[in-house]
């Protein structure tokens, strides 16, 4: 069964839906990707959303690669 979330990132909250027991790791996804969100829109000024988001994707990209290397391939 389903399990409706409400995630804020970006200052925008978006319900989400996820299996029962997973919603822990979801608020936890939501709270690293907003962080990144903030920190892209911090470094870099105004951003349109797709922006904000896709620079907070490549933000997370690069931690996890210098993390684990083998991740990039």
């Amino acid at each position: 069964m389903a399990i409706m979330v409400d995630l804020t990132i970006a200052g925008r909250t978006y319900q989400v839906a996820c299996r029962e027991g997973e919603e822990e790791n979801l608020k936890t996804a939501a709270r690293l990707l907003d962080a990144k969100s903030r920190e892209a829109l911090s470094g870099l000024g105004t951003l349109s959303e797709a922006r904000q988001f896709l620079f907070a994707g490549l933000l997370l990209a690069d931690q996890l690669i210098d993390k684990q290397p083998e991740a990039a391939a």
